[in-house]
């Protein structure tokens, strides 16, 4: 619980950064150039109609291109948790339930498996408790009798 927000908080401060350094591109691309009349033609007033025209519109235009990155990124971030969710599948007997365990071999060639309640445990703080389900009840005492 406490990575998951962790993992939020970082996804937050990344997003706020990434808006922040969007922010001062955007400042600076949509001056440029009214800084670069003012560097090379110091009597062409840099603060005129003309520069504020053409420097509006292109913090309008790199605007719409931060925003249609970030989108993009949002995207892309979830694409890499669909990607993780789905890479931790794990290979269980239909028959058993257990697990195979990946990369790992017993002997020359072998697999090994382990009981599903033993990995659980192994992979996470998890603890099990066994009882049997009222389904699984019935159908044992109708094989005693």
């Amino acid at each position: 619980m406490e990575s998951s927000f962790a993992i939020r908080m970082i996804g937050r401060t990344a997003r706020s950064t990434r808006f922040v350094v969007y922010a001062l591109l955007i400042a600076f691309m949509a001056n440029l150039g009214a800084m670069v009349d003012a560097l090379l033609h110091p009597d062409i007033p840099w603060f005129d109609e003309e520069h504020l025209l053409v420097g509006g519109l292109s913090a309008v235009l790199l605007a719409a291109l931060a925003l249609a990155l970030e989108s993009f990124l949002i995207h892309l971030q979830q694409a890499i948790a669909e990607i993780n969710r789905l890479a931790s599948f794990i290979a269980i007997c239909s028959s058993c339930k257990k697990v195979r365990l990946p990369g790992k071999h017993e002997g020359e060639g072998g697999e090994t498996w382990m009981p599903l309640e033993h990995y659980v445990q192994q992979q996470t703080t998890t603890r099990f408790s066994h009882g049997i389900c009222p389904d699984c009840m019935e159908s044992y005492l109708t094989e005693l009798e």
